[in-house]
């Protein structure tokens, strides 16, 4: 009887992968007439915002987006923070606490070469930045909405995901053609005033790797773990889950 079950379930689990892989090669193998970058990443993060449902069903919106990313989606950066971000932030941020933090950051932001595209390799890690943080002031938001653990990539991506599907707006001007190709970088930008800038840009073979992955990474989780990943959805006539008991 066990076995049957488990059986069932695996039947289940390959179903609900083949969905959805089937929904991703649609949405990769189609060309849009204009936005094509645009509106294949809002569908994108339509299949990863799915997924996440799936093992953690009881979270927010951001934090299973979040958790579905960190644990499935082989993102070895994420948790980096933006150096551009973490300067610009600190621009607006003149008391003396954070005096060891703009040494560090300044310092290591003169370094990168304007021309060049820079990757994420060249963003600092959560820990270092941490350590020439104001101590347990790492919760603190210097400015209301921006905290330190915000400007990591995890968070700045989930901020972007907000802009592109409820805005249909990029974040930035960065440029995709200027950027990696299937990895998150920066690019030198000279603004209308005349001050330089470095852009960030998460390009849509970015998009396609991290849901491909999630995708994969989900399936065996699912079937080492014998999880129905249906249970974490309602079915039914009713367009209010709580109806369709």
């Amino acid at each position: 009887m066990v076995t049957q079950e488990k059986n069932e379930i695996q039947k289940e689990i390959g179903r609900f992968i083949s969905y959805f892989q089937f929904k991703f090669q649609i949405i990769k193998d189609t060309k849009f007439k204009a936005n094509d970058e645009l509106f294949k990443k809002i569908l994108y993060i339509g299949i990863i915002d799915a997924l996440s449902k799936t093992i953690f069903p009881r979270k927010g919106n951001r934090e299973r987006f979040v958790l579905c990313l960190e644990n499935f989606s082989e993102w070895k950066n994420c948790s980096k923070i933006s150096l551009p971000h973490l300067v610009r932030l600190l621009e607006f941020t003149p008391e003396p606490e954070y005096s060891k933090i703009r040494e560090f950051a300044f310092s290591t932001y003169k370094q990168w070469i304007s021309g060049s595209i820079v990757n994420l390799e060249k963003d600092p890690e959560f820990e270092e930045v941490k350590n020439y943080w104001p101590k347990g002031q790492e919760n603190i938001e210097p400015i209301k909405g921006v905290s330190l653990s915000s400007l990591k990539h995890i968070h700045l991506f989930y901020t972007y995901r907000n802009s592109i599907v409820h805005e249909l707006r990029n974040l930035g001007y960065g440029i995709e053609e200027l950027s990696l190709e299937k990895e998150p970088s920066y690019h030198a930008m000279t603004m209308e005033d005349g001050k330089d800038t470095w852009q960030l840009v998460y390009p849509l073979g970015f998009f396609e790797n991290i849901c491909e992955t999630c995708l994969k990474n989900l399936e065996k989780y699912l079937i080492s773990n014998n999880i129905n990943p249906y249970n974490s959805f309602k079915f039914g006539s009713y367009w209010k889950e709580e109806l369709n008991q």
